[in-house]
């Protein structure tokens, strides 16, 4: 082993398992911060960040997230020379153990580190992620949707987003934006009070989805179509990734919760749709064959039959083919290709029928 060894092409050579990398996380921590309480931790992280409490329950509640987490404080130590004898002891010290892991705790000091890494004065722009295949890549943080997420909301918004200068204050004519597009399927079906209410939960989720990628709700120039919202996110606000992973991974599981607490003639369903592309702005809202694109796809009868066959499930999410290509197929996602069902799509452009292909994820 040499000193100019990556932490990928070590943590390759050892065969890191999962447990080993929690617990080694944890152990290096330890050291470092001189075996200090989790609880004095958190309240630490408190004055630091706004949501350490909702963050830290997010990290212990998704074990891929955690695992990528604590490959992000050791990948970030092993980049200091002077830090890879503590990282290679803590990972030695921690390989063929079998200890009860506590997802609270290695969430808790998890976070602690990331608060200090992200407010020291290095640049963390790579990281070592596990993939849901099981594999280790190098990626570089802002492509990795779960993880850019918990990092932007660390640094805060102001870090995240800089305010636009006067020089740039005006928006261009022809911009590219990530397109989101959100139905409530079969809302023709129930009473006018009943879609009033569906339509004011569907609007209160999404902005607390998108807040959640430290977006502002003006900032996307939503748009409400009646059974649904249009939302267009800036290319500086959050990555392609992010909003892929993001935005459908909360709405679902908002979803869930409303349907163990509703009677199944009142179950939510909803169609989510990713797209992006250049789009134009008009005196009075923005215009664009992308915009065109995400309305079919979100109208798409595959994609209603997919979501109406399935009743444990609450919302399709439905990606355009180039939006699959750049984040799934590439592997920046958190989910695999292989958890998406292809679907042919009528676009009907003028008097003549055109296909697309989509990609559709139940959750």
């Amino acid at each position: 082993m040499t000193n100019g060894q990556s932490f990928h092409d070590f943590a390759e050579e050892r065969q890191l398992r999962t447990e080993t990398l929690y617990q080694a996380a944890r152990y290096y921590l330890a050291e470092l911060l001189d075996y200090p309480d989790p609880d004095d931790l958190m309240t630490k992280l408190r004055t630091d960040v706004d949501d350490a409490d909702d963050l830290s329950v997010q990290l212990s509640k998704d074990p891929l997230l955690l695992e990528n987490a604590a490959l992000f404080v050791l990948s970030s130590a092993w980049q200091d020379p002077a830090e890879r004898d503590r990282v290679r002891r803590a990972i030695d010290g921690a390989t063929g153990m079998l200890p009860v892991i506590d997802p609270t705790v290695i969430a808790i000091m998890c976070l602690y580190a990331l608060n200090l890494l992200l407010r020291g004065s290095g640049r963390h722009e790579e990281t070592v992620v596990r993939n849901r295949d099981n594999s280790l890549t190098l990626r570089k943080v802002d492509e990795y949707g779960p993880l850019a997420v918990i990092l932007g909301r660390i640094r805060g918004r102001t870090s995240q987003t800089p305010e636009p200068s006067s020089e740039d204050a005006t928006v261009p004519d022809e911009v590219t934006r990530s397109i989101v597009l959100v139905d409530i399927q079969g809302s023709a079906m129930v009473p006018d009070y009943e879609q009033a209410r569906r339509r004011e939960w569907l609007r209160s989720t999404l902005k607390e989805s998108t807040r959640r990628l430290c977006l502002e709700w003006s900032d996307l120039d939503p748009v409400d179509r009646g059974d649904g919202v249009r939302l267009l996110v800036p290319e500086h606000g959050a990555s392609l990734t992010s909003v892929v992973d993001g935005v459908p991974g909360h709405l679902g599981g908002r979803l869930r919760e409303h349907a163990r607490m509703s009677a199944d003639a009142h179950r939510l369903k909803v169609r989510l749709v990713v797209h992006t592309g250049l789009v134009h702005r008009s005196p009075d809202d923005w215009n664009g064959d992308s915009l065109v694109h995400a309305a079919r796809l979100v109208d798409a009868e595959a994609a209603k039959q997919l979501l109406t066959e399935r009743a444990d499930v609450g919302l399709a999410t439905i990606l355009s083919d180039r939006v699959f290509e750049e984040v799934v197929r590439s592997r920046r996602s958190r989910f695999a290709e292989e958890e998406y069902h292809r679907i042919t799509v009528d676009l009907r452009r003028g008097g003549d029928p055109g296909l697309a292909t989509a990609w559709v994820h139940l959750s």
